[in-house]
């Protein structure tokens, strides 16, 4: 018996063979839509993955803050102190801010609250240094930086 293209095809079915496609092993372009949506969502893909991969960890945070905090201190706070005795005081104050760093770092965990999103961080911290001074900050922790989103001084 032979192949099947070697049977005479029936009178009434010559139109239907004629008429079937015929598939090729070839791969059809891709379309440029196509091509925009794959890369679109590769470059999506690839930026989400360094929000993730960047978001700030909470060490991080408490480094930065730390350092906020105390050029904030010494800054303004040891300004108010009294110039008498030469600029003794402010400088003893300056001093003290730098050497209590470990303290003001333990503070800032103690009263950090972070609210992690995947892609970003908001931090939230609360200090109070008894009656006479207060402080509420929202930092925003992403790519490995931090910005203040706003801070409100008691």
């Amino acid at each position: 018996m032979g192949k099947a293209s070697d049977q005479p095809i029936p009178d009434g079915l010559t139109g239907f063979v004629e008429a079937t496609p015929t598939f090729s092993r070839k791969t059809p372009a891709m379309k440029p839509l196509g091509l925009f949506a794959t890369f679109g969502s590769a470059i999506a893909a690839g930026f989400g993955l360094l929000l993730v991969a960047s978001n700030p960890p909470p060490q991080t945070y408490e480094q930065y803050a730390t350092e906020e905090l105390a050029a904030y201190l010494k800054e303004e706070a040891c300004a108010n102190v009294s110039e008498s005795f030469g600029g003794f005081l402010v400088r003893y104050c300056r001093s003290a801010v730098d050497s209590g760093r470990p303290q003001l770092r333990e503070l800032i965990v103690q009263t950090t609250q972070r609210h992690n999103y995947l892609f970003f961080s908001v931090y939230e911290t609360n200090l109070a240094f008894g009656p006479v001074f207060a402080i509420r900050a929202q930092t925003l922790g992403i790519l490995q930086h931090f910005f203040i989103l706003d801070i409100e001084e008691r």
